[in-house]
């Protein structure tokens, strides 16, 4: 299988199962597309508003949400089909996770803090305050908890509904 990407292909992100995967592209476009395994052929593909870490898979392989250019879509992989846009004032988003049922996405927004955000319907939910720049973020295999790592060398573990810190 080769994919070309014409400016390049720094990142690529494989679904849990296998079937899909995402390209992003490095240049002044930061296109996302969606690719099937067994196609070998585009599936979607947006324009996105962060370089690096648009991307992100639930645990189970069912849902996709891309950070796009002023939204944030959430993708059904069975039917392909967008299934909720959280939309709002997202242009700095830095990074974004999916919990493994598909139902709560966490964003990285510039100003230090992370958002939970419902899928369906779509609303911000909590907001995670922190110290510094957060670098990185993820779910727990059983959706529980989210992880949250940042540039003042502080992992923290948060209650992603009640946004209680627990650790």
């Amino acid at each position: 299988l080769r994919v070309a990407e014409s400016a390049g292909c720094p990142r690529v992100v494989f679904s849990p199962d296998g079937k899909f995967f995402t390209t992003e592209t490095p240049d002044e476009v930061n296109l996302v597309r969606l690719w099937s395994i067994a196609d070998v052929a585009p599936l979607f593909e947006v324009r996105s508003a962060c370089w690096g870490a648009a991307t992100s898979f639930s645990h189970d392989g069912g849902a996709l949400a891309i950070a796009a250019t002023a939204d944030i879509k959430v993708l059904d992989l069975t039917s392909r089909k967008v299934r909720s846009v959280l939309a709002g004032p997202l242009d700095e988003v830095h990074g974004i996770a999916i919990n493994p049922k598909g139902d709560l996405l966490a964003l990285v927004r510039e100003d230090y803090a992370v958002d939970i955000w419902s899928v369906d319907p779509p609303e911000r939910l909590q907001t995670l305050h922190h110290s510094s720049f957060v670098n990185s973020l993820d779910f727990s295999p059983d959706g529980t908890a989210l992880a949250t790592a940042c540039s003042d060398e502080q992992t923290r573990i948060w209650e992603p509904l009640s946004g209680a810190l627990v650790s």
